[in-house]
């Protein structure tokens, strides 16, 4: 959450200064995602195998909803 601010931030103050120069807004939140994931890589070490279960699970879910909404 601190680096997707920290991104917004960036983008706020761009547009403060006039819009000078290239938007920031992919470079700033690629990198706000690039530190994310080395802040769990680094922290969570056993969270990243719980996080991916949840995303894959979350997945399975969601093409579960889809395929019910096509038959009904």
């Amino acid at each position: 959450m601190l680096f997707l601010c920290l991104a917004v931030v960036t983008q706020a103050l761009w547009l403060r200064a006039g819009r000078l120069g290239p938007s920031p807004k992919i470079w700033s939140t690629l990198i706000a995602v690039l530190l994310s994931i080395l802040i769990i890589a680094l922290e969570f070490r056993g969270a990243l195998i719980l996080t991916f279960v949840a995303a894959v699970l979350t997945g399975a879910y969601a093409i579960s909803l889809n395929r019910f909404a096509k038959e009904v």
